[in-house]
């Protein structure tokens, strides 16, 4: 910035960029924290999508250090699920992991929300995402 010919457009295109890391790291170190901590062993109506996309931002800097490419397809209208919150989302996320980790690279890393409901007999009602 000290030199005249410094473009102060793309210093200021670098510093927004900086900050929004820190944000996006400070985001993850919370989720993590988050996560670490002893909870109450209760279940609780939960909406599976919301856990799922609470964990995005571990999962993507997951994915993004293992150079795969992450994508979350939910479905709309799940039931809500009486589950132990915390206990899920760590699933999610050791399920998750071990895909990335395991998977040969470049590839795309999906994670679904879908809901098989019996109906009738002859029937079956199914969601997928």
């Amino acid at each position: 910035m000290g030199r005249p010919d410094a473009d102060l457009a793309e210093v200021q295109g670098a510093l927004k960029e900086i900050a929004a890391q820190a944000v996006r790291a400070g985001d993850i170190i919370r989720r993590l924290r988050s996560l670490a901590q002893p909870h109450v062993d209760r279940r609780e109506p939960t909406e599976i999508n919301v856990l799922i996309t609470e964990l995005t931002a571990l999962v993507r800097s997951d994915a993004h250090a293992h150079d795969v490419q992450y994508r979350l397809e939910l479905s709309d209208g799940l039931p809500p699920l009486e589950v132990h919150r915390t206990q899920i989302q760590h699933v999610i996320l050791n399920l998750v992991r071990n895909a990335i980790e395991s998977l040969p690279r470049p590839l795309t890393n999906r994670v679904r929300s879908w809901c098989a409901l019996p109906g009738p007999a002859t029937e079956r009602s199914r969601y997928r995402v």
